[in-house]
């Protein structure tokens, strides 16, 4: 077979492809693996999902706190609020720790 000026043009393009391929899921998800790169991913954005809902219950509850001191409500309401917060916000320590632990043993950076 002999090899014309477009079959190593293909063959250029092929590898050129390849390579590129390679540089991005080396670069972007720490492997080459597309089942890994996907699994890791998941893996992320479930954890950051975890993170966010925990942020949005904490703002419900400074919200409920705000109102409960607000109509002068029982000194109980507000201790339970109160505890409710830093519970949350001992939870958002714990996630953020955990994202960032993620993030460091997959080898990608944060967003």
């Amino acid at each position: 077979m002999v090899e014309t000026r477009e079959t190593t043009m293909g063959y250029f393009v092929f590898f050129t492809a390849v390579i590129v391929y390679l540089y991005v899921m080396k670069n972007y998800f720490n492997t080459v693996v597309p089942t890994r790169a996907l699994r890791e991913e998941r893996e992320r954005n479930k954890m950051e999902d975890r993170y966010h809902e925990a942020h949005q219950r904490r703002e419900h509850f400074v919200q409920h706190l705000a109102w409960a001191k607000s109509r002068k409500a029982g000194n109980e309401e507000v201790t339970r609020l109160q505890k409710c917060v830093e519970k949350t916000d001992a939870e958002i320590d714990d996630l953020e720790e955990q994202v960032n632990h993620l993030y460091k043993e997959h080898g990608v950076s944060a967003r």
